[in-house]
């Protein structure tokens, strides 16, 4: 609830300190069951470019950045 509260809300530091600090995952579904959507998702439907730039660098070094980007 704390991820998706900070996406659709644009909460960017409190979203920073889930992410690095408590190592929260940016690719948990934080919808209702079944929607499959994560903080990419809200944060982009709410219009919130400050977070999609910075989960889009945050993830930039995974392995799987380019399968977390298309989800």
């Amino acid at each position: 609830m704390q991820l998706y509260n900070c996406s659709t809300q644009g909460k960017l530091e409190e979203l920073k300190q889930l992410l690095i600090e408590k190592n929260y995952s940016a690719t948990e579904e934080v919808s209702k069951e079944g929607h499959y959507w994560t903080v990419f998702h809200y944060a982009s439907h709410y219009g919130h470019i400050n977070i999609l730039e910075f989960l889009l660098d945050f993830i930039k070094e995974n392995e799987l950045a380019q399968d977390i980007i298309n989800m």
